[in-house]
């Protein structure tokens, strides 16, 4: 890995090395896990690495920094934070996730208003056919009345 002083020749220009190189100065080092190191100038203008699965970032005269983050050592404010491309694969996930499980909440408010909906008619037209029914009968009911005054005037005569 980075080594101070070990004479690999190569300048830290942001350039890749590969595992087995060492770089000569304490430049930043950003180290993918899976295939190469990546030296960066002193402004951490961090470009993504493809596919990392860890990245490490030495600072001079700091300490080593792991997995996207990143603290600036004392009277060094333009720092910028590094992010794992699977922690942001992951992120887009859990929002997809959240987008999808509001717009299921979402329908499921709409088919439980619309059942509460049948639900009001029903009783509606319940109401309405129970009214109906008591108009009739007391329409039948009027009718007998009615008839049977007749018969007893009918039985009078």
């Amino acid at each position: 890995m980075h080594r101070p002083g070990s004479g690999c020749g190569i300048p830290c220009t942001g350039r890749a090395y590969s595992r087995t190189q060492n770089c000569p100065k304490r430049h930043l080092l950003l180290y993918e896990a899976a295939t190469t190191m990546v030296v960066l100038d002193h402004e951490v203008t961090v470009t993504a690495v493809p596919k990392e699965t860890r990245i490490i970032i030495t600072i001079p005269n700091a300490t080593v920094f792991t997995v996207g983050v990143l603290t600036a050592p004392a009277g060094d404010e333009s720092r910028r934070i590094v992010k794992n491309e699977k922690e942001e694969e992951e992120e887009e996930k859990e929002e997809e996730e959240e987008e999808e499980e509001e717009k299921e909440e979402e329908e499921e408010e709409k088919v439980e208003e619309q059942k509460q909906e049948e639900q009001k008619e029903e009783e509606q037209e319940q109401e309405q056919e129970e009214q109906e029914q008591e108009e009739q009968e007391q329409e039948e009911q009027e009718e007998q009345e009615q008839k049977e005054q007749e018969q007893e005037e009918q039985e009078e005569k």
